[in-house]
């Protein structure tokens, strides 16, 4: 099937399932809020935020590079995959692991928030390592596995946060409801893409260097990108009560799921740009 047909197919096919998981969503959403009340869906809220700033310091523009780098004709997709899955595992330990929960000992959080930083960077991490098998399915124009890993993660997040709220449970199992989908999202993309590409976790820097000599613009780019959407909600959690991170929070997360609908479909374009910038550029 030509390039542009398939594109096409996988876009249509991606919008779906994520209108479909934009659905479950807002409804894991309005759950959440409504259980918890304003103030501790602002703790819910302060968590995703703070922890959300710390994972871009760890993302280090390596999934655009990835899916650059595997769609060059000729690709030893098992060695690249392996350095960048190495690479974001260490940079993900590193700084979710450690630097996230040690500087928030030092900042006015509740011991609620600072138990969710926890939570959060588990999140975080699985999803960061999530988008890597992301850029594999992308590379091959395979999107239904991506969009069935999505639907069953936002299944499973909305049946845990129902039933942990329903039975008297706070922010925390919120997050750990969260966290649990995040790791079946992972799980199954992990094992769908083992039979595409062979893996494997590698401490080597020699390949690191070149991949952070190549990555580090889109790197800051994202790093910047992400401040300019989060930090407004940081600094509300520091300056005034979790009741109105709430509130805003919630308004605000709306627009963050929304605006996810853009970067989707270049992300199905930049196997085929590679592939032309390597073989025809004209």
């Amino acid at each position: 099937m030509p390039n542009d047909r398939r594109i096409v197919g996988n876009a249509v096919l991606s919008v779906a399932a994520r209108t479909a998981g934009i659905m479950l969503a807002f409804f894991s959403l309005g759950m959440a809020t409504r259980y918890l009340g304003t103030e501790k869906a602002g703790e819910y809220f302060t968590v995703i935020a703070y922890v959300g700033i710390f994972s871009v310091f760890a993302d280090l523009g390596l999934y655009q590079t990835l899916l650059r780098d595997i769609s060059r004709p000729g690709a030893r997709e098992g060695e690249i995959f392996s350095a960048f899955f190495s690479l974001r595992a260490v940079s993900l330990l590193a700084v979710l692991g450690l630097c996230a929960p040690l500087v928030s000992l030092f900042l006015p959080y509740s011991s609620t928030v600072r138990l969710g930083i926890l939570f959060g960077s588990g999140i975080f991490i699985c999803l960061s390592l999530s988008s890597l098998f992301i850029a594999v399915c992308q590379k091959r124009l395979q999107m239904q596995v991506v969009a069935a890993a999505e639907l069953i993660s936002r299944l499973v997040q909305a049946a845990l946060i129902y039933a942990f709220l329903r039975a008297g449970f706070g922010v925390l199992a919120a997050l750990g409801a969260t966290f649990a989908a995040s790791v079946v999202q992972l799980f199954i993309l992990a094992i769908r893409a083992r039979p595409r590409i062979n893996y494997s976790f590698s401490f080597n820097a020699a390949p690191w260097k070149n991949i952070l000599g190549a990555s580090y613009p889109i790197a800051l780019s994202t790093i910047f990108s992400f401040i300019y959407f989060k930090v407004d909600s940081l600094m509300l959690s520091l300056l005034k009560p979790a009741s109105h991170v709430g509130i805003y929070g919630l308004a605000y997360k709306i627009l963050e799921i929304i605006i996810a609908y853009p970067a989707m479909y270049v992300g199905l374009l930049v196997p085929v740009f590679a592939r032309s910038f390597s073989e025809n550029r004209d």
